[in-house]
């Protein structure tokens, strides 16, 4: 998978949990499709991907859910 790809899906994913606000299903859904794409791309050799995956995910996360995670009790 190309970076460009990697972007367009992480942009789809985006659009799709904005879409009906942020859930504490919709953080679980965002970790398991970021640490899927991840594992896939360690399986398949692709470092670069890897990396970008994992530099976006937490990036993404920490910028946009982390506030939402505090004011819902955490990650309990």
């Amino acid at each position: 998978m190309s970076v460009a790809l990697g972007v367009v899906l992480f942009t789809v994913i985006i659009v799709l949990l904005q879409e009906g606000g942020v859930t504490s299903e919709r953080v679980v859904v965002l970790f398991f499709f970021c640490s899927d794409l991840a594992i896939r791309a360690l399986q398949n050799r692709l470092s670069r991907m890897f990396n970008f995956i994992t530099y976006w995910s937490q990036l993404y996360i920490m910028e946009n859910f982390s506030v939402w995670v505090q004011e819902h009790g955490g990650w309990v």
